[in-house]
Parts: C-alpha cells; structure tokens; sequence
C-alpha cells in the first residue's frame, strides 16, 4: 500500500508532528473505548482518563500558546468539584466524574456545551433504559446474541459514558479542530 507522504516514517511525522497535530483520533479513540469499557463493566479505568489528561500538555504544545490553560484548567475544577459531590450524594460515578472532569480540561471555554449536550444525552439514555422501550432493546439484544447489552439495557445502572462520550463528541471535539 503506497503512503501519502513516501515512507511510513515520513508518513507518520506529516501525521503527527506538525503544529496541528492535536491528538483528536487519540482522543476520539479514548472517549469510545471508555463508553465501551462502561456499557461491558460498568466501569471507566483510572487510565483512560489517565490517558485524555496526559495528552493535553502536548496539546498545549502544539498550539503554542498558554492562552486558554488557566480557564481550562478551573472549568476542570469546577466539574471535579461537583461531580465529586455528586458522587458523595451517589448520583453519579467516580469514573465519570474523572471523566467529565479531563473532558472539561479539553472543553476549556466550551465545558458549558460539552455540559448540556452530555445531560441531553444522559436524560436521552435514562428515558430509553426505564421506559418500556428498553424491553424491545433487550429482546433485539437478546435476538443478537449481545447477552452483555442485554443485562445492560435491563439493569439498574446506566452506563453513562455513552452520554459523556456523546457530549465529548459534539461539544468538544469541532472546537479543538477549528470546526466551530
């Protein structure tokens, strides 16, 4: 298979290092795996999150610019801090907060977005896993073969990645690629 730009060495470094590079695949990759992760186990690992975090410091050095750091840095805080109380109240997961919250460090300005749209698609999730729809789901699951899904869908919790997986996706994302 020929490469774009000659070799694959060559190929990688047009890729990925030039100022624009700004992991959004890496990203991309992430926020799907975690909401994999949650819909299988019902849990988001320490080093997913782990991982969106420790990629925006290249981030920022890519752009060349401290400029938004600070404000990304307290919108990030003010999620931690109240999803961390969300989750005393037991409202909420700690793997989702820690999601949301390195989610919001890339959302910097646009954390309020990445918010609503996150809660739309979190209150879209909880109508369809308590309402009576969630049988047909299961029983589509079930016809599938998809036995996990199904327990999923029939469950008591919600696997809520998927929303913030969601929120990342339509908020955030256009933003970090010059798309809004």
């Amino acid at each position: 298979m020929p490469f774009a730009f000659g070799t694959p060495r060559d190929e990688f470094r047009a890729r990925f290092a030039t100022p624009d590079f700004r992991g959004a695949d890496l990203r991309g990759a992430a926020f799907a795996l975690a909401a994999v992760f949650d819909v299988a186990e019902l849990r988001i690992p320490n080093r997913i999150s782990a991982a969106i975090a420790a990629l925006y410091p290249a981030h920022v050095a890519a752009t060349g610019t401290l400029t938004g750091v600070p404000a990304a840095i307290g919108m990030a805080a003010a999620v931690f801090i109240v999803g961390a109380l969300l989750f005393r109240l037991g409202k909420m997961g700690g793997g989702d907060v820690k999601l949301m919250t390195v989610i919001a460090l890339w959302a910097g300005p646009h954390t309020l977005s990445f918010i609503a749209v996150t809660t739309l698609a979190g209150g879209g999730l909880a109508l369809l896993m308590t309402g009576r729809t969630r049988f047909v789901l299961a029983n589509t699951f079930e016809v599938l073969g998809a036995d996990v899904a199904r327990e999923r869908v029939l469950g008591a919790h919600i696997p809520y990645a998927l929303a913030i997986a969601f929120g990342a996706s339509v908020a955030v994302a256009p933003a970090l690629l010059g798309l809004a």
